[in-house]
């Protein structure tokens, strides 16, 4: 019987609290065009305490992507900073990728370790997926315009 009190008695506090961020649900919102949502959504999940540092770089990338869309450079920029410290295997690789592709043309150096990290990164911790051939091809090309 004191159990069951209890459990009415927590019931309209636990409907008042805001959901646990997801994951899914900021990917979701930032492939339909809802970048806004999306972007509170990545950075409420990556700024919780429990959220494993896998998750929180896929956020942190996710974050950056939405920035991007919404012009926000340095928003972007700031969030793949984050998402590599610490380099998380198999998780910060796209985030090592898309910096480097910003920082390609105003430091071509930093941009080429970015670009050999996600690639070495992306074969060994996923198979060779995203973005092992865009790093690669990177490479490539920057080492050629030298």
């Amino acid at each position: 019987m004191f159990f069951a009190l209890v459990a009415v008695a927590l019931l309209p506090s636990a409907g008042c609290r805001r959901p646990r961020p997801d994951l899914s649900v900021a990917e979701h919102a930032l492939e339909t065009g809802a970048v806004g949502q999306a972007l509170a959504e990545f950075d409420r999940v990556a700024a919780q305490k429990l959220t494993p540092p896998a998750e929180r770089a896929r956020a942190l990338t996710g974050a950056a992507l939405a920035c991007e869309r919404l012009g926000d450079g340095a928003g972007a920029e700031s969030r793949l900073g984050l998402a590599i410290d610490p380099d998380v295997p198999g998780a910060s690789e796209p985030a090592l990728f898309y910096l480097a592709e910003r920082l390609r043309t105003r430091d071509p150096a930093r941009a080429l370790n970015l670009y050999y990290r996600a690639a070495a990164g992306a074969e060994q911790h996923r198979g060779g997926a995203f973005p092992y051939r865009a790093a690669s091809e990177r490479i490539l090309q920057l080492s050629m315009s030298r």
